[in-house]
């Protein structure tokens, strides 16, 4: 082949390569043009009631809540009903969550953002793996799945304060990178964020009986839940009530959560709930709800601690006014009494098979004994005369 012949074919070559590169950008420029603004996942628009698990996966740990019956749970906690809210709120979310720009990376540049899967050459430096979502239907096929990279934040103000997360880079399994207009803060790959941590609100208590502690037990009691506790028995000549912690023994049940639960399987002498300290409480309405607070496990300072609902209606007031008025206030309390009744019977059922854990600093508040919630009395101040 002449010298002539390869000057003309080194050109055409180059022409070719051009056009290639042309074709390309063009294709790159048509895919993104197309996919700014759009649904990152649009499959879940009309696909969503078809999910029955959600699978968060990590290098280190995974997650899974899955739809039982109609019921979400949480299968890796003995299938403890999970948070629907926060679940709702996660597939709306991705449902809604638009792409703000395709990305074209490299597996280096995935690294840098936090995208590398389990494929992926160096994927054993967590801190620059992706955490996987996988939404699976009934079958176990994904209907969904995408991985959850590195965040990105706005500028902050001028006074140098840093900015806020307003934006994610996300990976389909085909490897197409993307960054979208949302974060997903909420997605965690341990199964306790995802327990429905929904647990005791009993705000009108009128009686307190705590007992099983060494200090001694405690009864008080008020006629309405608006009056403050009053402690019954005597008290020592130079002791009196701590207004403060008797305030939070009634209140504790106001806004009750549990940190974590075990195996309910687990024997009482292991728990400790053989030989519990008992905290019952009694609502102006009937409602009686025992706590049975037991030891510590092994190495930690949560408690162990189990529940138990019921009912009890409330004796009636004595009658005054005219019988009409009286038949009336009776067939309403009547009424009252058994939608109690029946509230208390399913929280009975959702609590009462379980064994909690519950924080050392709850656990200290309901376990509190009658020489617990004593302080001494303050002394009296020296008399002075007052010279002129």
């Amino acid at each position: 082949m002449n010298a002539k012949h390869l000057i003309t074919l080194a050109g055409l070559a180059a022409v070719m390569a051009g056009l290639a590169t042309w074709s390309s950008r063009k294709e790159i420029q048509k895919t993104e043009a197309a996919s700014l603004g759009s649904k990152a996942f649009p499959s879940l628009q009309t696909q969503v009631n078809e999910i029955t698990s959600i699978r968060i996966q990590s290098p280190a740990e995974t997650a899974t809540v899955t739809r039982v019956g109609g019921i979400w749970r949480v299968p890796g906690k003995w299938n403890y009903p999970a948070d629907f809210g926060k679940i709702r709120d996660l597939l709306r979310k991705l449902a809604d969550t638009k792409i703000l720009q395709a990305v074209r990376t490299t597996p280096a540049e995935r690294g840098e953002l936090q995208l590398l899967t389990s494929a992926d050459t160096g994927a054993t430096n967590r801190e620059q793996c992706a955490t996987r979502i996988q939404l699976l239907d009934s079958q176990g096929s994904a209907i969904s799945s995408l991985y959850l990279g590195k965040t990105r934040s706005r500028p902050g103000p001028e006074s140098g304060m840093g900015g806020f997360p307003d934006s994610q880079f996300v990976m389909t399994e085909k490897g197409q990178a993307s960054l979208i207009g949302d974060t997903f803060p909420e997605v965690t790959t341990r199964d306790k964020d995802w327990l429905d941590t929904d647990f005791l609100a009993l705000t009108d208590i009128i009686d307190i009986h705590v007992a099983g502690k060494p200090t001694g037990e405690i009864h008080a009691t008020r006629a309405t839940p608006a009056d403050d506790l009053k402690v019954q028995g005597t008290l020592p000549e130079n002791k009196e009530v701590d207004a403060t912690k008797l305030s939070s023994l009634g209140s504790a049940l106001s806004f009750l959560k549990f940190d974590d639960l075990v195996d309910p399987k687990l024997p009482p002498e292991k728990t400790g709930l053989d030989k519990p300290v008992i905290y019952k409480a009694t609502s102006k309405k009937g409602e009686k709800i025992t706590l049975r607070i037991g030891k510590s496990p092994a190495g930690d300072t949560k408690r162990y601690a189990s529940v138990s609902v019921a009912f009890e209606a409330p004796s009636l007031p004595a009658p005054s006014g005219s019988d009409t008025n009286q038949a009336a206030l009776a067939q309403a309390r009547e009424k009252e009494n058994t939608q109690t009744a029946a509230s208390t019977k399913l929280l009975n059922d959702k609590f009462s098979p379980w064994i909690y854990l519950l924080s050392p600093e709850t656990a200290e508040t309901i376990t509190q004994g009658f020489h617990d919630i004593l302080k001494d009395k303050p002394k009296p101040q020296d008399q002075k005369e007052n010279v002129k």
